[in-house]
């Protein structure tokens, strides 16, 4: 694609303009996860809203661009639609992130449970990413069950007892996607 190189680079600094405080009042105000720097509105603070715009469809290239195993990485939640608890969950494959996720709600152990079809929450080449977002989700729909928790998980993705893993994972993540709930 002619051009995504000098766009990508008016994005990043772009976006390097506009982290900090407006990016982390927009994601306090904001109730759902959010990618920096892609919050709608902020766009429209610096007036550069059309170039955010340009580089969110980077973004989603970049998520459904294999990483060197061949494979992309997803999130993905299921709702119950009486309780309204949610189950956070990932999944991987070779095939686009909507054709993994039909593939691990296919037989799905929740499916029984009552609980709805899986949507997509986010895609990354890289597996540390997605593995700290999935504890991310676990930890905004509520927490574990195991820990007092209210979601739909009855264990975390990540074991608070793997300290340094659980580090890895969540720091992969919120370089990634943002912090979960500041």
């Amino acid at each position: 694609m002619p051009g995504a190189g000098y766009l990508a680079d008016g994005v990043d600094q772009t976006l390097g303009i506009i982290e900090g405080p407006l990016v982390n009042q927009a994601a306090k105000q904001n109730a759902n996860p959010v990618l920096c720097g892609f919050v709608d509105g902020i766009g429209d603070a610096v007036g550069v809203k059309d170039l955010v715009k340009a580089g969110k469809g980077l973004g989603k290239l970049a998520a459904t661009t294999p990483g060197p195993t061949g494979k992309t990485y997803q999130t993905y939640t299921k709702k119950h639609p009486e309780t309204g608890e949610v189950y956070s969950g990932r999944a991987s494959g070779t095939g686009t992130p909507q054709q993994n996720i039909k593939k691990r709600d296919s037989g799905h152990h929740m499916n029984a449970e009552g609980y709805g079809p899986a949507q997509l929450d986010k895609s990354s080449p890289n597996p540390d990413a997605i593995r700290g977002r999935e504890q991310q989700l676990i930890d905004a729909n509520g927490g574990a069950k195991s820990q007092g928790g209210t979601s739909g998980n009855q264990i975390n993705g990540i074991s608070p007892r793997n300290k340094q893993k659980r580090e890895k994972y969540l720091d992969a993540a919120e370089k990634e996607f943002c912090p979960q709930g500041e």
